[in-house]
């Protein structure tokens, strides 16, 4: 969506991304450790659907976890 939208946030550049549903993602990102968690869907840092996750776990789950794995997202 165009910057002025409701929709728009700004590029977020990520190392690693692991597809898991309809277009959804976990990835990297660069917001700081207190964006993650409960209360993390509301303000800059928000995720329009992908599954935020910190730089070093997500450097460990890339290369860890096979092609095909169920992922289950929960909310803790």
């Amino acid at each position: 969506w165009p910057q002025g939208s409701a929709y728009y946030y700004p590029p977020a550049p990520v190392t690693w991304a692991m597809y898991f549903y309809d277009n959804d993602f976990l990835h990297d990102s660069p917001e700081p450790i207190y964006a993650y968690g409960a209360g993390s869907q509301y303000g800059a840092w928000a995720s329009h659907g992908c599954v935020h996750v910190p730089r070093d776990s997500m450097a460990f789950l890339y290369n860890w976890l096979p092609v095909g794995a169920p992922v289950i997202v929960a909310e803790a």
